[in-house]
């Protein structure tokens, strides 16, 4: 089974026309669109094949159960589009006529059959083993279509980040209650579920053992236990995490979104996001756009921020920000710095606890002056020139102090100066669990620090 998102397009189109005339032709699609008759006769054929739609003999087109369900639910989809142009400062009816328009050119270039499609891959792609393929249909248990688009609406506001369309094929060689994953057409995750059961997760705080088959939570590879559904009251009573096996899929999903998103942010994409823009901030735009900076360049310092899930939903400051900054510097390292020193107050935010402390790691002085002495910032990013050994050393010791502090509860923030933050960043970034690393330019002031160790310069040094 597979669920085009040109086939929900040309449902949704059934849907408006139908409530606009009251009867809907194939020629009336055809008007609307703008497609060949030829097109719309194909597509016609298949949704009615598909069950999606019934034709009588006067040729008048009529959504059944499963069209129906489908075309309400995707009618929404350019709202997701408006509330990112609306962060974005465009006002609501521009947002709207806008995302409306991307929407009907998005749906148009998808209606044609084009030779280049013969070698394209969609950006994600979600493989569905056969006892999972009932999620996307109509009425059933766990609404699998529902939840993608929530993902994206929660990745446009959090983020400033428009998720692609997810395509949904019938995996080829998986488990019936298996799922596939697939980024550039290329497997990144792959997953077996059980339906009859729950996922409980062990987190920090959970106290004893539940009767279960022992695995791991796919996101951070957490212990967890695929428990019976009557053990979900005494799991939850230890301090586990109780997950369904969709929520399982769902998060796991959007957790790739995010961590292939400097990947999926295409230059395409950056262009929409600064036309946006500059309908209701002009000069944002004109002042760095392109006199200072090519889109190119713009697109390489959001990958960097979103690479470390920094939001960049406020992209006016951003570009107020790389239009000083670009005075001294066109080295994207040393641009996304700036901004991300701009963006500290946000960045920092995500990291502190209850009563506003941060909870910090920090270097000594004499170790921190070593490893500036092997970072090298060049136009690809930021090189390393230490040894294999030093750098080694280096990791055990910052991931021995972040698993102290996972124990505690407490996230592993390394606190550092701007000059070395992105090369330290570069050394930890194969740590488990992950270290965010900070700057002092991106702490405010009124931040309230608290140290929790001070990583220190070996005895015998770090060798060259």
């Amino acid at each position: 089974m597979v669920i085009h998102e040109s086939a929900e397009d040309y449902l949704e189109t059934i849907l408006v026309l139908q409530e606009q005339h009251g009867q809907v032709r194939s020629i009336d699609i055809v008007n609307h669109l703008g497609y060949s008759k030829p097109s719309i006769s194909i597509a016609m054929k298949k949704l009615r094949e598909s069950g999606y739609i019934s034709m009588a003999q006067d040729g008048t087109i009529t959504l059944n159960d499963s069209g129906m369900e489908i075309a309400r639910r995707v009618y929404g989809r350019h709202k997701v589009i408006t509330k990112l142009f609306t962060l974005l400062g465009v006002s609501q009816e521009q947002a709207a006529e806008d995302a409306e328009k991307r929407a009907d050119d998005e749906a148009r270039k998808a209606a044609e059959v084009r030779t280049e499609e013969a070698i394209q891959s969609e950006a994600i792609e979600l493989e569905l083993g056969a006892e999972l393929v009932p999620w996307t249909q109509s009425g059933a248990a766990f609404d699998l279509l529902t939840e993608i688009q929530h993902i994206r609406r929660v990745l446009a506001r959090e983020f400033g980040f428009l998720m692609p369309a997810v395509r949904l094929t019938s995996g080829d060689g998986l488990d019936g209650n298996a799922y596939r994953i697939r980024i550039a057409g290329s497997p990144v995750a792959e997953q077996v579920l059980r339906l009859d059961s729950l996922l409980a997760v062990e987190g920090i705080y959970a106290m004893g053992n539940v009767e279960g088959l022992q695995t791991k939570e796919p996101v951070h590879h957490q212990p967890a236990v695929w428990i019976r559904p009557e053990l979900q009251d005494e799991a939850d009573s230890l301090g586990y995490e109780i997950l369904r096996p969709g929520e399982v899929l769902i998060r796991h999903l959007k957790e790739l979104a995010l961590e292939f998103a400097p990947e999926l942010l295409t230059r395409d994409d950056v262009q929409a996001l600064l036309d946006e823009l500059a309908k209701s901030s002009p000069a944002s735009v004109r002042d760095v756009v392109p006199g200072l900076l090519r889109v190119q360049e713009i697109q390489t310092v959001l990958q960097r921020l979103l690479a470390e899930r920094v939001p960049i939903r406020n992209l006016g400051q951003i570009l107020e920000t790389l239009g000083r900054a670009v005075s001294r510097t066109h080295q994207p390292v040393e641009l996304t710095e700036a901004v991300r020193a701009a963006q500290g107050r946000l960045i920092v935010s995500r990291y502190v606890d209850a009563d506003g402390v941060l909870h910090v790691l920090t270097l000594e002085p004499e170790l921190e002056a070593k490893l500036g002495e092997g970072l090298e910032f060049t136009e690809d990013g930021v090189s390393v020139f230490l040894s294999p050994a030093a750098q080694e050393m280096f990791v055990k010791q910052t991931e021995f102090q972040a698993q102290r502090l996972q124990m505690l509860g407490i996230p592993a923030v390394l606190l550092v100066s701007p000059t070395v933050r992105a090369g330290v960043r570069e050394l930890t970034l194969g740590i488990e669990p992950a270290v965010a690393v900070l700057s002092y330019a991106e702490v405010p002031r009124t931040m309230r620090l608290e140290q929790v160790e001070m990583l220190r310069m070996p005895e015998s040094g770090l060798s060259d």
